[in-house]
């Protein structure tokens, strides 16, 4: 059986082909969606826990302390907080293994705020294709590229 991603279309280029030329050819977008993304956010990594709900997702979640094998099985057959995330509560978990190996005996938060700088960056990157795209197929024919660039730019700009 043949790998879709690794497939070539009519035209003999791959999905990875087309996304690292889409990838180059907005290279200015993505970086400035990084540095608003980094001047709005970055204060955050020196922050700490909120007691708003890091406490009960993160500090006092009985599946990521410890972060065994079991609770991680656990986490996807059980709400936390009667909440069901087993995807968000996974890379969570991951995490929550690396810090330990690296900080066994504090649990500095900064790593979480990271991880959610970097989400935040990514859901914009993917806000300015998704507005991009729509933006493109509502265009007439002949109009010029540069004001769908310019207004997913803005969007995903706003967003972040």
């Amino acid at each position: 059986m043949v790998d879709p991603l690794c497939k070539a279309d009519s035209t003999g280029t791959t999905v990875f082909r087309r996304l690292a030329r889409t990838l180059t050819r907005y290279r200015w977008e993505i970086l400035l969606i990084a540095v608003a993304c980094l001047a709005v956010y970055a204060q955050s990594l020196a922050f700490g826990f909120l007691a708003i709900d890091d406490d009960q997702h993160i500090r006092d979640n009985r599946y990521l302390n410890p972060p065994t094998l079991a609770n991680l099985a656990a986490l996807w057959s059980n709400p936390v907080s009667q909440l069901y995330m087993p995807l968000s509560y996974s890379v969570w978990w991951l995490l929550e293994s690396i810090v330990r190996v690296l900080a066994p005996v504090s649990r500095p938060p900064g790593p979480y705020h990271a991880l959610n700088l970097v989400c935040h960056f990514l859901n914009t990157t993917i806000l300015f294709f998704l507005l991009l795209r729509l933006l493109e197929m509502t265009r007439h024919k002949n109009s010029v590229r540069a004001p769908a660039n310019m207004a997913a730019l803005f969007g995903a700009l706003f967003f972040s």
